[in-house]
């Protein structure tokens, strides 16, 4: 996908399986069953997607999967998928880690940034040695402090090393990261979930992370069960959903099951996402 002078591509980590009734927990069973089919254990399958942003001198993550630092119980509990190294993920595109410049998160729950860390001599480092690293700054507080309630979400030994890179930005609010690079607090999500959007001549990507986690969530009346604040959420989401309507907007689902862009459009009066053909 190309938006002036960035080559923008979504990387599908892994599969993960997650319970239905979490993924659309606004819908009774007998609702959603009919957009996926749950297994014997009423969970369903999910995609665990980045993007990378190559272009005017920087090769960009925005977020980076979950990596292979998890222990064995939250893979079973999720039911991971083989990962493949992110390393040989980038070298399909003609890059190694250290070619990466800068990783944005959307927020730290270890499913979006987990990737951004490797083990070394018993000790955990970031894989991208060469990059700077953006995350709101009331996120990062939130999670190396976590609460009871959001405590499973974060892993906070993993994050630290991070502040001992001296390559961590704890940003304040909407900012353009790069030319045409946006960023954007929505809140709802996590306190200071962020999205961001690359403007180009004539197309506009959104990298809406788990404000809109998968093509289904276009439909204002369905949520996920992990969000702290729903009622921000489904404002923030329709006020997004409307604007990338109105733009034509391309988008990049952080949790749907291809790793491919899809496009608003108009079915029967209601906003429905379907796959770009780019053609």
């Amino acid at each position: 996908m190309g938006s002036k002078s960035y080559q923008i591509d979504i990387i599908h980590e892994c599969d993960a399986k997650i319970d239905g009734s979490l993924v659309f927990s606004a819908l009774p069973r007998s609702e959603w069953v009919n957009l996926e089919k749950p297994n014997e254990n009423n969970q369903i399958t999910i995609g665990i997607n980045y993007l990378l942003i190559r272009g005017n001198g920087l090769n960009m993550l925005v977020d980076a999967g979950i990596g292979n630092l998890q222990g064995n119980k939250a893979r079973a509990m999720y039911e991971i998928g083989d990962i493949i190294p992110i390393n040989e993920r980038l070298s399909y595109f003609g890059l190694s880690p250290d070619d990466i410049t800068h990783v944005v998160f959307t927020h730290l729950h270890f499913p979006h940034c987990g990737g951004a860390f490797t083990k070394k001599d018993d000790c955990i480092i970031p894989i991208f040695k060469n990059a700077e690293f953006f995350v709101q700054k009331r996120e990062w507080i939130q999670a190396v402090s976590p609460n009871e309630l959001t405590r499973t979400y974060y892993d906070v030994h993993n994050l630290l090393p991070l502040v001992e890179s001296n390559r961590l930005h704890l940003i304040t609010g909407d900012v353009e990261i790069a030319d045409n690079i946006y960023i954007e607090v929505t809140g709802g999500h996590t306190s200071s979930h962020q999205i961001v959007s690359v403007v180009g001549k004539h197309k506009r990507v959104v990298f809406p992370g788990d404000i809109c986690p998968t093509p289904y969530h276009v439909e204002l009346g369905i949520r996920n069960a992990f969000d702290i604040e729903p009622t921000e959420v489904l404002n923030v989401r329709k006020k997004l959903i409307l604007k990338a309507f109105a733009h034509e907007a391309i988008i990049a689902f952080s949790h749907s099951k291809q790793a491919v862009f899809y496009e608003l459009t108009d079915i029967d009066g209601f906003i429905k996402a379907v796959k770009f053909n780019e053609n």
